[in-house]
């Protein structure tokens, strides 16, 4: 399911880059993709569930937070970066997203905790050294430090997310009649959509009914369905299932994914640099993970 998010999300700059290229700045079509994405969910999921006055907020506490940090607060950070710096800098800020969720792991209640073993931080490294190569392709880096700092806080805003999502999902556990993954995503992406409509309007946003034409129509669905919907929803049945910092380590290939879509939707070549990158990133996330450890790991026989 983490890897099927970052498929998503990999293909979605694609999409992306094309409605940027028809002009539409990227505050409004941030609101748009996420507006019909929490539509198509309520399409789906018929139930009217109340929130229930100040006692359901501070319920929702952490659902509000990883609302505003996942859906609202990472894609407008990411696209005011993209304003001071180059795009290959915000890509490097946000691929560091796994070690701030790896501080956000100590914080984690024990039975949530991801134990770290030895070959952790060896396999991340390596992920990052992969993702390095992957994005800039052996061009130099161009530092620019608001632009840069601005691309970190995003990447911290996504950790945050994950963090936060895992603790909502723990509170919602505990309720007497706790809300389905479809609900749970549903409301975290008001709260998140509702913070993104706020900004837009104070920043003098105003709506261009042009987005909605059968051109960019199709783009805007396939961001709303996949990459919004369909990718929240996965990311937090994964992170149920795996926890918060093993989902997190796979925003590590979304690069590659970007890379190889990149080469057939685009027509972009592949160098043999990005090729020895992305070869990287599946190996430390190989090692991150222990594969190798529980692959060779000699079977126990009982006399």
């Amino acid at each position: 399911m983490a890897f099927a998010c970052v498929v998503f999300w990999g293909t979605a700059y694609i999409a992306s880059k094309k409605l940027l290229g028809a002009g539409f700045a990227p505050p409004y079509i941030i609101l748009c993709r996420q507006g019909l994405a929490y539509v198509l969910l309520c399409l789906i999921t018929h139930k009217f569930v109340p929130i229930g006055g100040l006692e359901g907020l501070k319920r929702d506490r952490f659902l509000f937070l990883a609302g505003c940090m996942g859906v609202a607060l990472y894609y407008l950070l990411e696209s005011t970066a993209m304003l001071f710096t180059y795009a290959t800098n915000v890509s490097l800020m946000v691929a560091i997203s796994p070690l701030f969720a790896t501080l956000f792991n100590r914080f984690l209640p024990a039975e949530d905790r991801t134990p770290l073993g030895r070959t952790f931080f060896p396999g991340l490294a390596l992920c990052l050294a992969g993702v390095c190569l992957v994005i800039l392709n052996g061009a130099k880096l161009h530092l620019n430090p608001l632009g840069d700092f601005i691309g970190l806080l995003a990447s911290a805003s996504w950790a945050g997310y994950s963090f936060f999502l895992s603790k909502a999902r723990r509170v919602n556990e505990a309720q007497k009649e706790p809300l389905d993954d479809l609900l749970l995503t549903r409301r975290s992406m008001f709260y998140g959509l509702t913070l993104i409509l706020v900004v837009f309007l104070v920043t003098g946003g105003k709506f261009d009914g042009a987005m909605f034409t059968m051109r960019n129509l199709p783009k805007l669905l396939y961001l709303a369905a996949l990459p919004s919907a369909c990718s929240f929803l996965l990311w937090g049945k994964a992170i149920n299932r795996i926890g918060m910092l093993n989902t997190s380590l796979y925003v590590n290939l979304s690069p590659l994914i970007t890379v190889i879509s990149a080469a057939i939707f685009l027509k972009e070549q592949l160098t043999l640099i990005s090729g020895i990158g992305m070869a990287a990133i599946v190996l430390g996330l190989a090692i991150t993970q222990n594969v190798f450890g529980r692959l060779f790991r000699p079977s126990i026989r009982i006399n």
